[in-house]
């Protein structure tokens, strides 16, 4: 039925101050699952169903049995979601429908497929007129077109576009907010989009949709509390990208704040959740913090997006189709699950399914870190401790039962650039091409902004794009922007690489790659590590002095012992890896005597 709220739920709101969720009877828990875009973005040029690296029938059909026969499965991933681009460009009698080339059987038939293996069918759509990437393929307005003076109107096209979708016996939907939407009223639509879905949930009488607004619009905590009574999962930050530059910034949104937060009002200039340094950020502020964390819990969870976790490279074809595919090292990977499970996110991986490494599988399905993520208290985790001194950010959360988990994370900034020691990586020298020269495009086509630089300073920009482009098998070259700043790469043939130059504008330095270029880069070398001896207050923990704590190293698998007053790890944590703890009260006294 509907979202409503029982006696019980309001009665516990009112004893702990929590926001009142949605009771819609979907993701009590943080879902798990897969969604295309994070990888596969809008790759379709193919225009057929069974093309490799494109985003089409046989990638989904695929993905579906891939999780069925792994782990994933067994662990609790669940959900196989279409994100933008399997819409036709036109609609068919007025209604949205699947692209016929790409998507031949329709959106039922493979939620069907889905379903047969067990699992759950996920699509998207956006609130406006267009979806994000409609430019790429749409002629027709393919959103859901609730914004602007169709809320008066009702929002008949949206309501007759969530019905469709329903009737596909769908399981959850991503509604997207972009192309020049209405902004100012953008909560009231998506509560209006919501109402249709459970309405129409309803009608079809058989289970629950999860509801997920997705808009980066979304910013301050009075958003999120009107959301959690309409939604399931809403995003709050910027999409991630293959980078652990992306990934770092969105764990500094997550800990806004925190330890310590501004006091007093919001002073007039704070129009949007970021802005500035952390030190003034909206978000910093007591007021905004607070809400922001009491914000989540059963039935309503902020998303910081997707994870990296188990991604392998892309061929070059695939790159320059638009498929993201840079690897994250496998350290980098156990932090992002680690800290998104300690904020009880949404966990969706975008990863090649068919493909993803031991290793990977092994971090993404371990057990004892998604009971953290599915913890039924469902808290908010609190950074604790930002130690800018030793490059460390430890995160706590409580669970049931008075368990605290604690993430430890090593976040040195030490420049990757700066770490090469490789002679065959040393041979790709980069230099500087004066701006007079001229660009040719056919020679050096643009493939787009270097994924994982935006968030560096400029100075560190030339070396952030050294990088990103040397461990991106399709970048030969880029050019760059050191005011914006923002890099792009650039795709070069082989027996003109030396000779390729571009003049974007007056304020771009240019750059080239020089020959040779090592045929497979190896992984990025490791930063200094996080020594042993790191100290832990327990009492910052919430447990007593004198009390006996139990001590698991949950990646690990390994117990660590009782500890009293305080823990010190006892091993280094490497570069970006992280230490993610389970603490426990341990009431019983060890004999001393044998």
């Amino acid at each position: 039925m509907g979202g409503t709220r029982s006696l019980t739920t309001a009665l516990v709101l009112a004893m702990t101050g929590g926001v009142a969720a949605l009771d819609n009877g979907a993701a009590n828990t943080p879902p798990l699952g897969w969604c295309s875009w994070q990888r596969y973005r809008c790759a379709i040029s193919c225009n057929d169903a069974t093309s490799p690296d494109c985003f089409n029938e046989r990638l989904i059909k695929d993905t579906a049995d891939a999780m069925a026969a792994s782990p994933l499965k067994a662990a609790g991933y669940e959900y196989v979601a279409l994100d933008d681009c399997w819409q036709a460009p036109r609609r068919v009698n007025g209604h949205v429908v699947a692209d016929p080339n790409r998507f031949p059987s329709g959106l039922k038939a493979l939620a069907a497929y889905v379903h047969s293996k067990g699992l759950k069918f996920g699509m998207y759509t956006a609130v406006g007129n267009f979806t994000c990437a409609s430019g790429r393929f749409a002629v027709d307005p393919i959103g859901l077109g609730c914004d602007y003076d169709q809320i008066s109107k009702g929002c008949p096209v949206a309501k007759q576009d969530i019905e469709d979708f329903v009737s596909w016996d769908i399981d959850h939907i991503k509604v997207d907010g972009c192309k020049g939407f209405d902004e100012p009223h953008m909560n009231q639509s998506y509560d209006m989009i919501g109402q249709f879905l459970q309405d129409a949930v309803a009608k079809r009488g058989t289970g629950p949709v999860v509801y997920h607004p997705s808009n980066l619009g979304f910013e301050f905590p009075r958003q999120f509390r009107e959301l959690a009574s309409t939604a399931n999962q809403w995003r709050f930050q910027t999409d991630v990208q293959d980078s652990w530059e992306s990934v770092a910034g969105i764990m500094a949104s997550i800990g806004a704040g925190q330890p310590t937060c501004i006091p007093g009002p919001l002073p007039a200039n704070c129009t949007g959740r970021l802005r500035g340094p952390p030190s003034v950020w909206c978000a910093s502020f007591c007021v905004e913090r607070d809400e922001f964390l009491a914000v989540p819990g059963r039935g309503g969870w902020h998303d910081p997006d997707m994870l990296l976790a188990g991604e392998t490279p892309c061929t070059p074809a695939a790159t320059k189709a638009g498929m993201q595919c840079s690897v994250l090292p496998l350290a980098e990977q156990r932090s992002q699950l680690a800290v998104w499970a300690m904020a009880s996110a949404p966990l969706l991986l975008s990863a090649d399914l068919t493909a993803v490494p031991n290793e990977s599988m092994a971090i993404l399905t371990n057990r004892d870190v998604l009971a953290i993520n599915q913890d039924p208290l469902g808290r908010m985790s609190f950074r604790f401790i930002s130690d800018t001194v030793h490059g460390v950010d430890a995160w706590k959360k409580e669970l049931v039962g008075g368990d605290v988990a604690v993430a430890i994370v090593n976040m040195n900034t030490t420049n990757r650039a700066r770490q090469m020691a490789n002679p065959d990586v040393k041979a790709a020298e980069w230099v500087a091409v004066p701006n007079h020269l001229i660009y040719d495009d056919a020679t050096c086509p643009d493939l787009g902004q270097v994924t994982g630089c935006s968030h560096v300073g400029a100075e560190q920009l030339v070396q952030c794009c050294e990088m990103a482009c040397l461990y991106d098998a399709a970048c030969d070259a880029f050019n760059i922007n050191p005011e914006t700043p923002r890099c792009n790469k650039r795709a070069c043939s082989p027996d003109n690489i030396t000779k390729a130059s571009w003049n974007n504008g007056d304020s771009w330095s240019a750059y080239r790659m020089v020959l040779p270029r090592p045929p497979a880069p190896p992984a990025p070398p490791a930063g200094p590590p996080l020594p042993a001896g790191y100290v832990l207050q327990l009492s910052d923990l919430g447990f007593a002095q004198d009390t006996r704590v139990h001590v698991r190293d949950v990646f690990a698998g390994q117990d660590l012992g009782i500890h009293t007053g305080t823990f010190v790890t006892t091993n280094p944590i490497g570069y970006h890896d992280v230490l993610l703890l389970r603490l426990s009260y341990s009431p019983f006294r060890v004999p001393t005597d044998l």
